[in-house]
């Protein structure tokens, strides 16, 4: 019996030092896997910094396989595609450890992008005019009015129906010292906000919907320049959110209706600096221009290439008697159109664009019609 008793506590015994062994086997695998899984993070961006310094050594050429390299705790692999307009991605995997059962692997995706520099969809330091039921996507701001024509849109730049890398912006529509005036059907989907009123009085004529907030704001401080109310309206439409007036509102806001509140409006801006430099342009579509001397040759390029347009457009000198002139024109891919002095024109049947790839169109004019009220237009 005894030696029964001796046998059982020493299968006991030896159960449980097996036992603890295997927990503190466990524990330290589990620690060892737990530190490879953070330290192949730390290696797979390491992969991603050589990725960068590779373009930077390379002025941008991407190397035509996969690269690999090592640190102190693993080793990387990255690739390298190239994308439209100056972008790349890049893929990087970081690997720690060399037995499975420690062994950790993790990925990382980035894109890089030049930074943007310009927040605005369509700017003027006078009016913005939108037509021929426009799809602009992100923000727009003018000093004075902005008209939404009928069946147009002006969307976040997360939308759907937006490319992507565009400008950003929530899709607001702000007339610093004038009114917003949205045709039938047209669409905000941010805020609508006005500094004035039409000759009705009203500061946001919406004849569509608006997805965010509706605001008719004075630039007279405390409203003074309208002691009975009058102005300062906002009429008609859908309001998504909430709507502030100094007037009446007669629009249907889902949100907070809140009258005979005076808002400051938004300050006037002026177009940001900018510094051309055609070392950001590809060379193969790059087109230099000065006018008047070469105003016939470039209206003869656009004729000649009126459907099916892209490039980049370099235009000095000119004036009123020398428009650039891009109505009925179709755009076929990525298209900018930087005139210092000459107005840009596509006033009668506007421009288009075919096919089912999203096109960046940049089209920026410093003309000055008149010295007494410059105006400077970008978009």
């Amino acid at each position: 019996m005894a030696l029964i008793t001796v046998i059982m506590l020493s299968m006991i015994a030896t159960l449980f030092v097996t036992t603890t062994m295997y927990v503190a086997f466990h524990d330290q695998t589990s620690s060892a896997k737990g530190r490879s899984w953070g330290q192949a993070l730390h290696v797979a961006e390491s992969g991603v910094h050589q990725a960068i310094a590779y373009l930077q050594n390379s002025s941008g050429v991407v190397p035509s396989s996969t690269q690999s390299g090592t640190t102190a705790e693993g080793s990387y692999q990255y690739r390298i595609v190239a994308q439209a307009r100056n972008r790349y991605q890049i893929d990087a995997i970081g690997t720690v450890g060399t037995q499975s059962s420690t062994m950790s692997t993790r990925r990382l995706r980035i894109t890089m992008a030049p930074p943007i520099s310009f927040k605005y969809a369509l700017f003027s330091e006078s009016d913005v005019t939108t037509k021929n039921n426009n799809n602009v996507c992100g923000d727009v701001y003018a000093v004075t009015n902005v008209i939404v024509d009928n069946g147009d849109a002006v969307r976040a730049s997360t939308s759907p129906t937006c490319p992507a890398g565009g400008t950003g912006g929530s899709g607001n529509a702000t007339a610093a010292t004038g009114y917003v005036d949205m045709g039938n059907n047209s669409i905000v989907e941010g805020t609508a906000w006005s500094g004035g009123y039409n000759s009705s009085g009203v500061g946001i004529s919406n004849g569509g919907s608006i997805g965010a907030d509706a605001k008719a704001s004075s630039n007279t401080p405390d409203c003074t320049d309208d002691p009975g109310h009058t102005s300062y309206k906002i009429s008609g439409g859908t309001v998504a959110g909430n709507a502030t007036a100094w007037g009446t509102i007669s629009s249907t806001v889902a949100g907070t209706k809140t009258i005979n509140a005076c808002t400051e409006s938004q300050e006037t801006k002026t177009i940001p600096q900018f510094v051309f430099n055609p070392a950001n342009y590809p060379t193969s579509s790059f087109h230099s221009y000065s006018f008047p001397t070469d105003y016939a040759a470039f209206n003869s390029y656009i004729t000649a290439n009126k459907a099916n347009l892209s490039g980049t457009f370099y235009i000095t000198g000119g004036g009123a008697s020398y428009p650039v002139s891009l109505d009925g024109t179709t755009v076929t891919g990525d298209l900018t159109v930087i005139a210092t002095d000459a107005p840009i024109d596509m006033s009668g049947s506007g421009i288009g664009a075919s096919g089912s790839t999203d096109k960046l169109v940049v089209l920026a004019s410093w003309y000055e019609p008149c010295l007494s009220t410059p105006s400077q237009a970008s978009s």
